[in-house]
């Protein structure tokens, strides 16, 4: 399911090339404009599928399973049971 922001991204950053730069692919500037939000939507899932990939907490009978990894750019605070670094995943916070 695409998110709010990012249909909002896309049909900004669609705005600034059409209308700033009068930058069209096609010879239709809604054509043009369609394109690149579709691009710049597909884009924007992508880069940030990325970020939250492989966050999954499964609750069974109010037991927290911990996932080996979450990934984080910057230390936002101290987690229970994991420990903040730079490892094989990237940066974030590692199972204890």
């Amino acid at each position: 399911m695409l998110k709010p922001e990012s249909i909002f991204i896309g049909i900004i950053l669609s705005i600034i090339i059409t209308e700033c730069f009068n930058y069209y692919i096609f010879d239709s500037k809604v054509l043009s404009s369609l394109a690149y939000i579709l691009v710049f939507v597909v884009a924007y899932e992508k880069l940030t599928y990325r970020e939250k990939k492989h966050v999954i907490e499964k609750y069974t009978n109010n037991d927290i399973k911990k996932v080996e990894f979450i990934p984080s750019n910057t230390f936002t605070g101290r987690k229970p049971g994991y420990v903040f670094k730079t490892d094989k995943n990237g940066t974030g916070y590692y199972l204890d």
